[in-house]
């Protein structure tokens, strides 16, 4: 397995490092947070070493941290929630709307708007979400297409068919159908009957 080295300046040569996990109070902007970050140390004097991999995981845990403290969607979430649809974070993007590098930041430490944030939580609703999908479907790369059209087929098939009675009312409550949406019918016959799509 190869080893982790990286340059010292106390030594003044590159050598082995060991990573520690420490607890540290945190300072961003005007919000404190105290977390359990890490620090790579020299194998050989003990000094502290600055290594850009273990940096940019810090840097990952400390803004994901400074997200949820301010209620924004963490890098993880989105990450995540982007990968439950089976779409690249560039595809993820043109989606949403957003520029294509943009989603790919907000993954890996940038702090989001508090209004571009409720873009990236609109597609917790996977209703809202599949249909901006299939109207931007044609913009993605046919690559890119392969494994959303999938979970889309999957997400269809969860939904399944059953009658029920039309009484009066042209808007139906089911909340015990637990159905998807609300249906609106214009038919007032207590006969009529209405399709209703449930989870």
């Amino acid at each position: 397995m190869e080893k982790s080295k990286d340059f010292c300046f106390e030594c003044d040569d590159e050598v082995e490092y060991e990573v520690r996990e420490i607890n540290k109070r945190v300072r961003v902007k005007d919000v404190f947070l105290d977390l359990k970050i890490y620090e790579a140390h020299c194998k050989k004097c003990g000094a502290r070493m600055i290594v850009n991999e273990v940096e940019r995981k810090n840097d990952k845990i400390i803004y994901d941290a400074y997200k949820a403290k301010l209620g924004l969607m963490t890098g993880k979430e989105l990450v995540e929630l982007r990968q439950k649809y089976g779409l690249s974070a560039v595809a993820f993007a043109k989606i949403l709307g957003l520029g294509e590098k943009n989603v790919t930041r907000y993954e890996t430490g940038t702090v989001q708007s508090e209004s571009i944030d409720g873009y990236l939580k609109m597609a917790r609703n996977e209703e809202e979400f599949w249909k901006r999908y299939k109207e931007k479907r044609d913009e993605l790369e046919p690559k890119e297409r392969v494994e959303a059209d999938a979970k889309l087929e999957a997400y269809g098939s969860t939904y399944s068919t059953v009658y029920v009675p039309f009484c009066a009312s042209p808007l139906i409550s089911i909340s015990s159908l637990r159905r998807k949406e609300q249906v609106i019918s214009e038919k007032n016959s207590l006969n009529d009957l209405v399709k209703v799509p449930l989870a």
